[in-house]
């Protein structure tokens, strides 16, 4: 009979007399290592639920922003990472970390706003944070990849499809749990800094040509509605502190 794969005696963490200081003591390095984040200047880009979180949690970062062309130049150099796109963050030593939602993860472990032990938060927060990964995406085609002509349509079917869609969950979580703080819990967790880039990026952005197109979907959803005036007061350091952008 095969061993079971997730046998205890392979977890040193369980297994008495196993020294765990070194992995701690690593742990901490990483944490007061500085952080680099490269990525587009002028916008807040996908790159914004990670910023939030570490202007959150008063972590310094050293923020490099490129035009199109400067990172197109370096790209011809080489130099664009693994992956070949923005954002780039340097942090925990070694080379540039690379694909967002990865980043945001690994750092929201390392910052306490996202704990990969408890499986049912995370299977809620990870659906959260994609969910939203996916409006971006599809917000980003609507106002810089398509006609002017067309851009009434895109924009009202990403209003009556994906983001309907989004609000809802968001809307469902709060009925469900009236006494709830924030989207998965009492806490921030890194699905709370994606929805803070939703909301302040785009519904309450004056400057994003999608928002009023968008923007009276809170009045269909007034428990999101009212979770957006707590999550403000949670990050209106970075919000007040940046310099405005459509996107």
């Amino acid at each position: 009979m095969g061993a079971y794969c997730c046998d205890s005696s392979q977890d040193t963490n369980l297994r008495p007399g196993v020294d765990t200081s070194l992995a701690r003591k690593e742990a901490d390095t990483m944490m007061n290592q500085p952080i680099k984040i490269e990525y587009f200047g002028g916008s807040f880009g996908r790159v914004d639920p990670i910023r939030q979180m570490l202007v959150h949690k008063s972590v310094d970062f050293k923020f490099i922003g490129y035009t199109p062309d400067s990172w197109a130049s370096l790209k011809e150099s080489g130099n664009s990472g693994e992956m070949g796109g923005l954002p780039i963050v340097h942090y925990g030593g070694g080379q540039g970390r690379q694909q967002t939602m990865a980043i945001l993860r690994s750092l929201g472990a390392m910052h306490g706003y996202y704990n990969p032990s408890d499986w049912k938060t995370c299977a809620f927060v990870d659906m959260v944070a994609e969910s939203y990964n996916d409006v971006f995406n599809a917000a980003a085609k609507a106002m810089l990849f398509t006609p002017d002509e067309e851009k009434p349509a895109a924009f009202e079917a990403l209003r009556d499809g994906l983001v309907k869609k989004f609000m809802r969950i968001c809307e469902t979580r709060f009925e469900q749990n009236a006494a709830q703080m924030f989207i998965a819990s009492d806490e921030m967790t890194i699905a709370d800094f994606c929805l803070a880039s939703f909301v302040f990026n785009t519904l309450k952005n004056e400057l994003s040509p999608i928002q009023p197109v968008l923007s009276p979907m809170l009045l269909k959803f007034p428990l999101f509605t009212a979770y957006t005036k707590r999550l403000e007061k949670e990050v209106s350091a970075h919000i007040e502190r940046r310099p405005k952008a459509p996107l």
